[in-house]
C-alpha cells in the first residue's frame, strides 16, 4: 500500500527554510533537489510534524534540516529572519517599511504642491520643507529598533 501524501513541501536549500506548502495536484512533483536550488519533500502522515499546517501556521517558523521539518516558534518581530542557528534582526527590511511609511506621508500632502491647492504661499513653503524632511528622513536614522521610538518630521 502506497503512502498518501497530504502535502508538497518547497525548502530552500541554502537556508533550509520552507518556501511554500501544496496540496498534491494530478502529477506529484518528484522529492528531492531541483537545479534551481529548491528541495521537494512529501508530506504524510508518516512524516508530518506536530503543528503543521495548523492555525495560525506560517511557514517562516519551518525549516527541514536533517532530514525532518522542525518549528522555530513564532520570530521575535516581523523583521527577524532565522540564520540557521537562531534569530536575528533584518535592518533592511525594517528600512523598507520605514520608507513605505515615510512613502505614504509624502503622498498624503502631495495636494499642497499643486497650483490650485488652497494655501498661502508661506503654506506652500512650509509643506515642501516637510516633504523633504520625510525624503531625508532614513538617512539621519542611527540604526532604530523599534517603529515607536522614530520621531518623524513634523507636518505643518
Amino acid at each position: 500500500m502506497s503512502k498518501v501524501i497530504k502535502y508538497v513541501a518547497v525548502i530552500d536549500e541554502l537556508t533550509k527554510q520552507l518556501i511554500s506548502v501544496e496540496f498534491p495536484m494530478a502529477t506529484l512533483p518528484p522529492e528531492g533537489l531541483k537545479p534551481t536550488g529548491e528541495r521537494v519533500i512529501h508530506i504524510s502522515e508518516d512524516n508530518i510534524p506536530s503543528g503543521f499546517m495548523e492555525d495560525n501556521f506560517n511557514t517562516v517558523e519551518w525549516v527541514y534540516d536533517s532530514g525532518a521539518l522542525i518549528h522555530l516558534g513564532t520570530p521575535p518581530n516581523r523583521h527577524a529572519i532565522y540564520n540557521g542557528t537562531d534569530w536575528e534582526w533584518d535592518a533592511d527590511a525594517f528600512m523598507s517599511d520605514i520608507k513605505t511609511i515615510r512613502n505614504h506621508m509624502i503622498a498624503a500632502t502631495d495636494w499642497t504642491q499643486t497650483a490650485d491647492a488652497p494655501l498661502t504661499d508661506e503654506q506652500v513653503a512650509e509643506y515642501r520643507v516637510y516633504r523633504q524632511s520625510l525624503r531625508d528622513f532614513p538617512a539621519t536614522l542611527d540604526n532604530p529598533s523599534s517603529l515607536d521610538e522614530l520621531e518623524w518630521p513634523v507636518k505643518p
